[in-house]
């Protein structure tokens, strides 16, 4: 945090678990404890704005995300959403649920901003009802259910003439895991093809995301642009990423200039 804090960036972007426990205003803490507002975490980052997708955790307990983080102007500029909604009438949902639908996009510079929803409760079907409520459609009974995807589809359509846009999610586009359970999200599969922070600059969305435990694997056919780990797991030996050993974790600083960005 403190890197972040003398570093040039005009605001940060996290993408999802900023508490890592249960999402209660006591494991976010204050000054004086607590997993994200202690003077030695968050705050070390300074005045600058701070964007925060949602993860799953605290996905259940979710009113202190939209208090602690909360993006009025821009999910009003951008017609998002931010705030409780009712969900109900999926297969992975016991009965009705009051979640946060929190996805909205900003313009910084020359370049576009997309603070997505992909995550879900993880006692609700995890990744399945994260793609059953947001990425599969309309739902009969479900007033939100799909509203982001419509949203997503028609704002890119609104800023074709943007060249650089960057996209912050939670859910990996792939799981390249057995404990993760479903790989739901666009692409054929097959076997990672190495640490995506390491392909070469391309213009065209860059997507980033975390979730321990997962890796892309992308699909040239499907895929332009740059994808992201923000964190996960690592093999002491064999350098992949598994469910063992210790946790890694880091920053990403982007500089935009004109039509390309540096990472």
């Amino acid at each position: 945090m403190s890197q972040i804090g003398s570093s040039p960036a005009s605001f940060v972007v996290s993408t999802g678990d900023s508490d890592n426990a249960n999402g209660s205003q006591t494991d976010y803490g204050d000054l004086s404890g607590g997993n994200v507002f202690p003077s030695a975490y968050l705050p070390k980052i300074g005045s600058r704005p701070i964007f925060a997708a949602q993860g799953n955790h605290g996905f259940t307990n979710n009113l202190p995300y939209l208090q602690n983080f909360p993006a009025p102007l821009a999910s009003q500029t951008s017609v998002g959403r931010n705030l409780r909604e009712t969900y109900c009438c999926i297969s992975t949902l016991s009965g009705q649920a009051t979640y946060a639908s929190s996805w909205y996009a900003f313009n910084w510079g020359d370049a576009r901003f997309y603070v997505l929803e992909a995550a879900w409760a993880d006692g609700q079907g995890g990744y399945q009802g994260d793609f059953l409520a947001h990425w599969n459609g309309a739902v009969a009974g479900c007033g939100p259910c799909g509203a982001e995807l419509a949203w997503l589809k028609a704002d890119l359509a609104a800023h074709t003439g943007t060249a650089l846009k960057f996209a912050f999610f939670h859910y990996p586009l792939h799981a390249d895991s057995s404990s993760q359970g479903i790989r739901h999200l666009p692409g054929r599969g097959g076997r990672p093809r190495g640490h995506p922070g390491r392909q070469p600059r391309r213009r065209g969305v860059q997507r980033a995301r975390p979730h321990l435990r997962a890796q892309p694997a992308p699909d040239p056919g499907q895929f332009d642009g740059q994808l992201c780990d923000g964190w996960g797991r690592r093999g002491a030996r064999q350098g992949q990423w598994v469910q063992r050993v210790r946790c890694l974790c880091h920053r990403i600083r982007v500089v935009v200039s004109g039509t390309e960005a540096d990472l």
